[in-house]
């Protein structure tokens, strides 16, 4: 996660704990489906289907919230600010309707457009083992591309994920002898985060129960004894749900919490120590308890690659105030890897906070050649605005940009501010 204020002014970025949303190919996602068995109550409805008798309000109504394709805004602004030509150049149409398309859309990072090929795939389809990867890779794309409430809307259609179709004693025929749910750890971990992006659905403390819920269920599992293969997935699933929970804790202001468990990750998974130790490290730098950050970065130091120390010296400067020596860190940085966008992020606004906006402004711009993340742009639109109020031109410039990427649908276009 990125963390830190996002308003009108241009910020640092504080790189911490992963993201979940990111697309990953797709693999056996039933592998651990007894970790997760029905209920009694389920049991007795998944008997009743059996003979016939089961009342449809049990099963899951999953559906596209509307069939209604989704449009870049991209398409939008282009059209008002470059005509009609140059907003048709993004309008490709989508390739015939099937699954072996809708991963090839996915692979060229055409996202809106996969997200609505998957409209046409679920709109019809009852649930199966089959159907519940699709809406996973549904759910990944929506929360990617923000579209919270769709997502919210459609996941509330699964309930708690307990309903006698997702289990495949209920899909007996097809596959006798299976047992536990069709639905893969992916989308339980979307489930549990989703509330983050939604107040509807409970917001933070709506996520912690979800989360916390998930955590229990694992170490339950863990408890009653595991084959090893198996038991170290489940200890892999726990920890990347316990990193989301810091996440969540840090994002939003309850550092100390997040860095007590990131802490508890840290003795957990000694393979872990390293990245989860940066995180911490990180974490205390922001909320400028400087002592126990330095302390920590000593104890890691000569298992850092040569990156990840000067990523440290830079927050650490930061956390002093000492942002041209942060500068001389994060430029390390970008010499060593250029495609590094936190730290072309973090350099540049050193250099503002040195005065030097015209300096910012040049560095923002060459991190922009390589790079189009989305904080990136925020804070150079930032700097665009500090500077002249004739800086719309500057906006189109780098809506041109972004669009002649073969991966524009993915991007936040709402950062340009146009």
């Amino acid at each position: 996660s990125y963390f830190g204020a996002v308003n009108q002014h241009p910020t640092f970025v504080h790189q911490t704990t992963p993201e979940v949303t990111e697309v990953e190919e797709q693999t056996d996602l039933s592998i651990d489906s007894e970790l997760w068995l029905p209920s009694q109550d389920t049991l007795q409805l998944i008997s009743q289907s059996t003979d016939g008798a089961l009342d449809p309000q049990y099963l899951t109504k999953a559906r596209p919230n509307s069939t209604v394709a989704f449009v870049s805004p991209a398409i939008e602004l282009m059209m008002k600010y470059h005509g009609e030509a140059a907003a048709q150049r993004l309008q490709t149409p989508l390739p015939p309707v099937s699954e072996a398309n809708l991963q090839q859309l996915v692979k060229e990072g055409r996202l809106l457009s996969a997200v609505n090929m998957l409209t046409e795939l679920l709109n019809s389809a009852e649930m199966s083992p089959n159907t519940i990867k699709l809406w996973t890779l549904r759910f990944t794309l929506l929360i990617k591309l923000k579209l919270y409430s769709t997502a919210d809307v459609e996941m509330a259609m699964f309930g708690n994920l307990d309903n006698c179709d997702l289990y495949y004693e209920f899909y007996h025929g097809d596959h006798p002898g299976k047992k536990g749910s069709i639905v893969p750890w992916r989308l339980r971990l979307l489930w549990s985060i989703l509330p983050l992006h939604c107040p509807s659905a409970g917001g933070l403390y709506g996520a912690l129960d979800r989360m916390y819920g998930l955590v229990y269920h694992l170490d339950q599992a863990l408890l009653a004894g595991l084959p090893y293969l198996q038991e170290q997935r489940v200890i892999k699933y726990k920890t990347s749900l316990l990193i989301q929970v810091a996440g969540a804790l840090a994002g939003s202001g309850s550092i100390q919490p997040a860095i007590k468990l990131l802490m508890q990750i840290k003795n957990d998974q000694p393979d872990m120590a390293v990245p989860v130790s940066n995180a911490i490290i990180r974490l205390y730098y922001q909320v400028g308890n400087i002592h126990k950050g330095e302390s920590l970065l000593a104890e890691v130091q000569n298992k850092l690659s040569e990156e990840e120390k000067e990523m440290n010296n830079g927050f650490k400067c930061i956390a002093h105030g000492e942002y041209n020596e942060a500068y001389q860190h994060f430029a390390r940085v970008v010499n060593l890897n250029p495609t590094n966008a936190v730290a072309s992020i973090n350099g540049a606004v050193c250099l503002l906070y040195l005065g030097k906006l015209s300096d910012s402004i040049v560095q923002f711009e060459g991190a922009s050649k390589i790079s189009l993340h989305p904080m990136l742009l925020f804070n150079l639109v930032s700097l665009y605005e500090l500077k002249t109020i004739a800086n719309t031109t500057k906006k189109y410039h780098l809506l041109d940009s972004i669009t002649s990427k073969s991966d524009w649908e993915a991007f936040p276009f709402e950062c340009l501010r146009l």
